[in-house]
């Protein structure tokens, strides 16, 4: 087998969170974000801005987090909050989805909500940003089909949450004619941590707006927590307003590389852009990294979170605990939805990872994701080789899987991450 080393290597330092379940995990995160002393050292670590009225912030500093953005009762509450034009607004926020903002944040109901986690599917590049919407919501209706989300999970997390919801209708329409609207006279603050949701919703944000938006104006970051602005308090969030800086030309181009090198078809655009980033911003370049590490691995086939998740289930766990375990060990934020949606996959593929251990209980009887997470597993045979190397996923069940632009399909992947040099290289 030749390979040719295209990527990064960096030093990463590995999580310290213990958290075994999605809500013990939320709380301990919410924990942490309460004690910090000083926002300023705990943001998004972005290259320093020469400007007068706003400090320069350091590339290190402690990480928080940003809480899963997918449910249900969250889509509902941006429909509710999203207004469709900001009649004499001074200033636009962006954020991925709604936070807890009092009267202490300006225009604290003009809000665009991006809702869309750009991880997952297909993020070719497009001519425009109807042009990305249009794929985008086409993948969330088959995504929902796929992943066994049914009528009865809406119906159960309406219940939990007391909301009328609706995961399949969710619409980017009024998201994409409030960007259209967006013009030079207000300032546009982008609430964004060090994750790959976050990140990535920057990098479209800033590619689809209008040339005169970028050059007249005053664009801004709220440096957030690596887990964003929905697990922080009102206090918190108030701090990070204060702290917002502008946004340079210099980094405007930096992150249209960033979204070049993802949406391209192949992702040698994106090690480049990755090894950039490393040179020049450790933070944002283990964000690339971490987005990387979702290729297959060279040495079985898994990308890293479907190995977390099968190393997790080595201990006869329950699928919830599996889940939030795979959550609250993560450096990045994951979302339930995505992790559920591979437990399902290692059940169902041609060669399962993982057995039930749930007595009187199949796969036929699985009609819900609600079902799904009650129900305890461990690895296969066929698990247990993938986690000694001895075995090659894709080999044995092949791949559909889409990374921003580069789709990967069949047995046969030409891509993998090599995790001792931390590079991705062409097999």
């Amino acid at each position: 087998m030749h390979s040719q080393p295209i990527g990064p290597k960096g030093d990463f330092s590995e999580p310290s969170t213990d958290a075994l379940s999605h809500l013990s995990f939320l709380h301990s995160r919410r924990e942490s974000a309460s004690k910090l002393e000083e926002v300023g050292q705990g943001l998004l670590a972005l290259p320093s801005m020469n400007h007068n009225s706003y400090p320069s912030r350091g590339l290190d500093g402690p990480e928080l987090l940003f809480p899963p953005a997918n449910s249900c009762a969250a889509l509902t509450l941006f429909h509710n909050q999203q207004n469709l034009a900001f009649v004499g607004a001074d200033m636009i926020h962006i954020l991925l989805g709604p936070a807890d903002f009092d009267n202490r944040i300006s225009d604290r109901d003009n809000c665009i909500f991006w809702q869309d986690d750009l991880t997952l599917g297909p993020v070719p590049l497009t001519q425009s940003l109807e042009d990305l919407t249009n794929i985008r919501e086409f993948f969330r209706r088959s995504y929902r089909t796929e992943t066994i989300m049914t009528a009865k999970d809406e119906e159960i997390a309406a219940e939990e949450n007391g909301e009328q919801t609706s995961l399949n209708r969710a619409s980017f329409a009024k998201r994409d004619e409030q960007l259209r609207q967006l013009d030079g006279a207000v300032e546009i603050v982008a609430w964004c941590g060090r994750n790959r949701r976050e990140i990535l919703m920057l990098c479209a944000v800033l590619n689809f707006a209008p040339p005169e938006l970028l050059r007249n104006s005053k664009l801004m970051i709220a440096p957030c927590p690596t887990w964003g602005p929905f697990v922080c308090k009102p206090d918190e969030l108030e701090q990070i307003f204060r702290a917002r800086f502008p946004i340079s030309h210099e980094f405007q181009e930096f992150l249209q590389q960033i979204w070049n090198g993802y949406t391209a078809s192949d992702p040698g655009r994106l090690v480049a852009a990755s090894k950039h980033a490393l040179n020049q911003n450790g933070a944002i370049g283990r964000v690339l990294l971490w987005i990387l590490e979702e290729y297959p691995s060279l040495e079985n086939g898994l990308s890293r979170t479907e190995e977390d998740l099968l190393r997790y289930a080595d201990e006869d766990n329950s699928i919830a605990r599996i889940v939030g375990k795979s959550i609250g060990l993560s450096n990045d934020q994951i979302g339930d939805v995505d992790l559920y949606a591979r437990i399902w996959n290692f059940l169902s593929c041609d060669q399962p990872l993982l057995e039930l251990t749930t007595s009187g209980v199949s796969l036929a009887d699985i009609d819900s994701m609600h079902a799904l997470r009650q129900l305890a597993v461990r690895p296969s045979s066929f698990g247990r080789q993938l986690l000694k190397g001895k075995a090659d996923y894709v080999h044995v069940n092949g791949l559909d899987r889409w990374i921003g632009g580069v789709h990967m399909c069949g047995k046969s992947v030409p891509w993998r991450f090599n995790r001792q040099t931390e590079t991705l290289i062409c097999i």
